[in-house]
């Protein structure tokens, strides 16, 4: 069995995986005073599917962690979009390729 990867810290929109993986995780962080954003998609681009969006409000926690039970087939890659200023993730996955 193959071990979890980290995207390492992200701050900004990127492709973290080119090619299929399993997700398992995802961090957004704040600067602590804005809220931050990060739309998860199956794809190398901007362009694919959206399978995840996960909104972490700076008024009451700093980061946001989101764990799937069930690790999310991402048969195309991973790319992630944040937004908010200050704004940064991770993402834990599994490569399959």
């Amino acid at each position: 069995m193959k071990s979890a990867k980290s995207s390492g810290e992200q701050t900004s929109s990127a492709c973290v995986n080119a090619g299929p993986a399993l997700l398992c995780g995802a961090h957004v962080i704040t600067n602590g005073t804005n809220d931050g954003t990060l739309i998860i998609k199956n794809a190398l681009t901007d362009t694919g599917t959206v399978v995840a969006e996960i909104v972490c409000h700076a008024d009451n926690e700093f980061t946001k962690y989101v764990p799937f039970a069930v690790p999310i087939d991402m048969n195309t890659g991973i790319y992630g979009k944040v937004s908010g200023t200050g704004a940064s993730f991770i993402l834990e996955f599994i490569p399959l390729g």
